[in-house]
């Protein structure tokens, strides 16, 4: 029987959450999903007699103080200890709007008084990319030609995994966790019509036009300017960067987007 009990929060329905399930039962890991809720007892009963707090945040207009809230039911339960997926580059005095709101959960984490670990994950390829319906073989956003280094969904599994089975080695640590290649989606995309046999291709678009995207798409206006400066920073080449974190934190080499797409569209 599993010894060791992980609390997801703030991943349901996302390919992390996916990814994690699979791989905590081949590593004999307890997995239990803490559902979509704002209400502290019910967060507090879900930590009962867990081991570790997977703590992921959603972008909604509550994200920070959800976060606040689960990391007091973390302490008032007592869990051994948290995990948190931050994003890259985020602090709390970052010069970005979305780096400065999910910092304020780090310092919150940090704060707590509870055994932590914070992952600083660059964005995902799940989130980065979808395929469009066909005879839509346009696919706009910002930043065409800036490259990010993608992270695959499988790699930040096996991350999160590697400090919840060695918690005591990696207490008090940040890692940042990007995937092993600085790639621009315009280049991801050309991979994505490589994989398909689509003729896929990328279509550069201002702020303006992206802001209505995002307004199209129902986002509020707190998502609508969060998003907008997630993009600034990619712009700027500052999600460039390539780390070593996943080859430390797991032994292993980080995949790259090609594969992903092979085996998301393949």
């Amino acid at each position: 029987m599993p010894e060791n009990t992980l609390v997801l929060a703030g991943l349901e329905g996302l390919a992390i959450h996916e990814h994690l399930a699979r791989d905590a039962e081949n590593a004999a890991l307890a997995i239990r999903t803490l559902a979509d809720t704002d209400d502290a007892d019910t967060a507090c009963s879900a930590m009962q007699e867990s081991d570790t707090l997977v703590l992921g945040l959603p972008l909604t207009d509550n994200m920070v103080e959800r976060g606040f809230s689960l990391v007091s039911a973390a302490k008032t339960v007592g869990v051994r200890h948290i995990i948190f997926l931050s994003r890259y580059a985020a602090a709390h005095d970052a010069h970005w709007r979305l780096g400065r709101e999910t910092g304020r959960i780090d310092l919150a984490v940090e704060q707590s008084g509870l055994p932590f670990t914070i992952l600083r994950p660059n964005t995902l390829m799940s989130a980065a990319f979808s395929l469009p319906p066909d005879g839509q073989d346009t696919i706009r956003l910002p930043g065409a030609d800036a490259a990010v280094s993608y992270l695959h969904p499988a790699d930040l599994s096996r991350c999160i995994l590697a400090v919840a089975n060695a918690v005591d080695d990696h207490a008090g640590r940040t890692y940042a966790v990007t995937g092993p290649e600085a790639l621009s989606p315009r280049e991801a995309v050309a991979t994505m019509a490589e994989v398909t046999g689509r003729s896929l291709s990328a279509v550069d678009v201002d702020e303006g036009e992206y802001t209505a995207m995002l307004k199209g798409e129902g986002r509020s206006e707190w998502q609508v300017e969060m998003l907008i400066s997630l993009s600034r920073i990619g712009i700027r080449g500052m999600m460039r960067n390539v780390t070593g974190a996943v080859k430390h934190l797991t032994g292993q080499e980080p995949r790259p987007f090609s594969e992903y797409a092979r085996s998301a569209w393949g």
